[in-house]
């Protein structure tokens, strides 16, 4: 089992064949077994929509990150760089009355910081002693991926880390240029360790299902890049136990490209598991999702 602790811390279609045209099923022991994964994942239509919750997450925080790189512009427009207080000043206003970005308000972002064109950190939008765990800090030595993503030269996302060595974790980087006369010259970034990514989808579809008539006792979502899956602060041994291991997602991922569903029992219940990629956020990351 390939899994790492957060540091610190489809509607119902009329034909089964477009059901498993859509989505492959793989390794159950019998066909009830099937048909109960299938109908415990696409009734309430949930591998569609989690497809959909994590697709409008990240285009809502490339938006968010061009609207703090836009507050940010007017301070880089003379020849006398801004200071940190001012940097600080306006990065913490994203989130506050009356100038707060609404997609940041509800949001897993713990990180929001100006860059120079070289990666160093110029400022963080905390005024704590938490800041100084980002002096002298480089966030493109310590992730060349964001380094390649600020070059795109446009608001975008990638997949990081945060920290070097073994202390690194998979990170979410939402990343935007600051020009001036065309040109870049700092850059806007805000992020969130990966881990988040599957705690969001957990307790999202947990609150959808409890607007629905069944009762659903087990809801879980994990993110997984490469060989780990990322754990949540509260899931149970039970759960993270019958998780695909990493050589048998890779394995069915080869003939499901696109996604697979298998079932498991937990504590004598029946559940159904869906590994679900995400190949346009990087190269093997996606959601593992059990219901």
């Amino acid at each position: 089992m390939n899994a790492t602790r957060p540091y610190g811390l489809f509607a119902r279609t009329t034909s089964a064949l477009v059901l498993l045209a859509s989505l492959a099923l793989v390794g159950c022991e019998s066909e009830t077994k099937s048909e109960r994964a299938l109908s415990a994942l696409h009734e309430g239509g949930d591998v569609e929509r989690i497809r959909a919750l994590v697709k409008e997450n990240f285009e809502k925080h490339v938006e968010a990150v061009q609207k703090v790189a836009n507050r940010l512009t007017p301070l880089f427009q003379s020849e006398t760089p801004p200071s940190e207080e001012q940097l600080r000043s306006a990065l913490a206003a994203t989130t506050k009355p009356p100038e707060v970005i609404q997609a940041l308000v509800f949001s897993p972002v713990d990180l929001m910081v100006v860059l120079d064109t070289d990666g160093a950190v110029l400022a963080r939008d905390r005024d704590t002693d938490g800041n100084r765990f980002f002096e002298g800090r480089n966030l493109f030595e310590e992730s060349p991926e964001l380094r390649a993503a600020f070059e795109r030269g446009k608001p975008t996302h990638v997949v990081g880390k945060l920290g070097r060595g073994e202390k690194a974790v998979p990170y979410i980087y939402f990343v935007a240029p600051i020009q001036r006369d065309g040109e870049a010259v700092a850059a806007a970034v805000i992020g969130y360790g990966l881990w988040k990514e599957g705690n969001r989808i957990t307790l999202q579809m947990r609150r959808e299902a409890e607007q629905g008539k069944e009762r659903v006792l087990v809801i879980w979502a994990f993110a997984y890049l490469g060989d780990e899956f990322y754990k949540l602060p509260n899931s149970p041994l039970e759960v993270e136990d019958v998780i695909p291991d990493a050589a048998t997602r890779r394995a069915d991922l080869a003939k499901n490209p696109n996604g697979y569903v298998t079932n498991a029992r937990i504590l004598k219940r029946d559940v159904a598991i869906a590994v679900i990629p995400f190949p346009e956020i990087a190269e093997d990351f996606g959601i593992i999702y059990l219901r």
